[in-house]
């Protein structure tokens, strides 16, 4: 999605929105999950459990997935035709408890947990058969979960990090820090990079581990990574920076005062230049970050948020009263 950062304007519903399109939009309207066009039709709907408010999301092209709960999996097909619902198997597939990434083949790639063990499984919803599984681990959570190049990043009870095949679920390293690993995990050549006792660190199969230096404070989370080469990251919980890895150079910084809560990845559009976009939560405050020169493009107040993540071409800032904050994107960008 593209934010055109001329025309900042958000939309308030009342409604709990779990997905929204220029075309159609997918809400909780009393007892059921609605999905309708723009313009007020309903198109389709199922029931929604109590516990909606735990839910992921992924656009799969000619569909939209739901899990809610970690085990209710809604399917609406973006065509209106009859939504598909179930409740995923506790005992073969245990409960989701990380995002969804869809495959090449249609399927799903998620983490669950079956009692204290977790794993990772390739997931065919429409039969509803696993494909594969890794390994189970014992742990109480997944603490960040990543696809890339065919490889599933995990990293559990954030201490404890694994690569797996996408397809087999084979594992293909682990690796154990005494120390806390903080999220993000970001894929980097053929291996990963995480933050580890106020440090950047990049761990490779073949290479072992690495500390990279960068003259700040202490990083306390990682972000996205830049042309392959920039990696943006969080320091002192309450600043964002970019270091250049190749240049060995701290590009930009800037200082906050308060907690960065949690924050998602944009385009930004100002006249014909566009650039990387970082939309971030603090405390009661939203901001919106231009990740190329490191200055902030808007700030505004957005209370009560619990969840902030992104569909199609939208923001989606879910409150706790039931209340939806939407940024629309630049239709068709």
């Amino acid at each position: 999605m593209i934010l055109d950062l001329s025309k900042i304007t958000f939309e308030t519903r009342d409604k709990h929105i779990f997905f929204a399109t220029h075309e159609f939009i997918i809400y909780k309207d009393n007892f059921n999950i609605v999905m309708s066009s723009c313009d007020g039709q309903e198109m389709s709907s199922v029931p929604c459990p109590s516990d909606y408010r735990a839910f992921e999301t992924a656009d799969l092209g000619d569909a939209v997935l739901l899990i809610l709960a970690g085990k209710n999996l809604v399917l609406f097909d973006k065509a209106g035709s009859s939504p598909i619902h179930y409740q995923i198997d506790p005992l073969k597939i245990g409960k989701v408890i990380t995002k969804i990434f869809p495959t090449r083949d249609n399927n799903i790639i998620i983490g669950t947990r079956k009692g204290s063990y977790v794993q990772i499984i390739h997931y065919e919803f429409m039969s509803q058969k696993r494909i594969a599984q890794s390994t189970s681990w014992k742990a109480s959570n997944v603490s960040d979960f990543i696809v890339d190049n065919g490889l599933v990043y995990a990293l559990l009870d954030s201490s404890f990090l694994t690569a797996c095949d996408a397809e087999t679920c084979e594992v293909k390293w682990n690796r154990f820090e005494s120390s806390l690993i903080l999220p993000k995990l970001v894929p980097y050549k053929n291996g990963i990079l995480y933050a580890c006792q106020g440090a950047l660190r990049s761990y490779d199969k073949d290479k072992g581990v690495e500390t990279i230096k960068i003259p700040i404070s202490s990083i306390s989370g990682l972000i996205t990574m830049l042309n392959d080469e920039n990696i943006v990251f969080i320091s002192d919980q309450t600043n964002i920076g970019t270091f250049s890895l190749k240049e060995n150079k701290l590009l930009w910084e800037v200082v906050g005062s308060q907690k960065i809560l949690d924050g998602i990845l944009v385009k930004g559009q100002s006249g014909k230049e566009s650039f990387d976009m970082l939309a971030i939560r603090i405390a009661d405050y939203l901001s919106l970050i231009n990740l190329t020169i490191g200055k902030s493009s808007y700030y505004g107040a957005c209370k009560n948020i619990y969840k902030l993540h992104n569909s199609g071409d939208h923001i989606i800032i879910n409150r706790k009263n039931n209340v939806t904050d939407l940024l629309p994107g630049i239709e068709n960008g």
